[in-house]
């Protein structure tokens, strides 16, 4: 009788080896090893992607872009902000009660979760603007992230619009630049709206080409407003909002 061999097993990475780093203290973190990482360095990457999205964990991860750029300069790459992720806590006594009664499977844990987020579902976090995601406001610095309920499918869906002119100071309603069709495997957690583009923080996943499914990739449709588009797009996208997200 023939058997079906296990399933295998899938590491998300870049196919480079790696391994964890050691425990934090300047005595393993030294600068000796592990490519000259100091403890400094994660400690700064971290506070500083925490400072930026608002005094909350969950803040994104860099873009590559932004990483490249860092070398050579003033701060060393490891130091550019997000680019370690480790959650920052800020309350001694919060962290005793997250420990005793928290959610241990949190990727925030021990510290307390960001504001918007919960363990079912996926969560959306805005680095830079505004943007509006099935019909709820969400910007970098105004109400946290958004939570995609888990819909109970192999793949999770949004339909998010963006680019809207924040120069735009004139006008009591405006008109989004782009409308992305989103969708992505269920078992993600978190996603970053950043460059007018959903990622995920593996580094595997991107927005991709509209013929892309899932779960090889996040399949998104990315439509901009422009002279030669304009006539093609659906009515929806022409519409404009009753709030300017960058006046409010």
């Amino acid at each position: 009788m023939l058997t079906s061999c296990p399933a295998p097993t899938r590491i998300a990475g870049t196919g480079f080896p790696a391994s964890a780093l050691p425990g934090g203290d300047h005595t393993t973190l030294d600068g000796t090893n592990w490519g000259g990482i100091i403890l400094e360095d994660i400690v700064e990457s971290c506070v500083s992607g925490w400072t930026n999205n608002n005094y909350q964990n969950g803040y994104p991860r860099p873009d590559f872009n932004t990483i490249v750029d860092s070398f050579g300069g003033d701060v060393p790459s490891v130091r550019t902000p997000g680019f370690m992720s480790l959650p920052v806590c800020t309350n001694a006594s919060a962290i005793i009660d997250t420990m005793q009664l928290g959610n241990g499977d949190s990727p925030y844990w021990p510290c307390e979760d960001p504001e918007g987020y919960t363990a079912s579902g996926t969560n959306i976090h805005v680095s830079s603007g505004c943007i509006l995601i099935n019909d709820s406001k969400r910007c970098q610095t105004w109400g946290g992230a958004y939570n995609v309920a888990d819909q109970n499918t192999a793949s999770s869906t949004a339909t998010i619009y963006a680019m809207f002119d924040g120069n735009n100071n004139l006008n009591a309603k405006v008109i989004p630049g782009c409308k992305i069709m989103a969708s992505w495997p269920r078992s993600y957690g978190d996603l970053d709206f950043t460059d007018n583009c959903l990622k995920d923080r593996s580094g595997d996943y991107s927005s991709a080409a509209p013929t892309a499914q899932p779960p090889l990739m996040l399949s998104t449709i990315h439509m901009l407003l422009d002279k030669t588009a304009s006539q093609n797009v659906d009515a929806s996208l022409r519409s404009t909002f009753r709030w300017n997200p960058f006046n409010s």
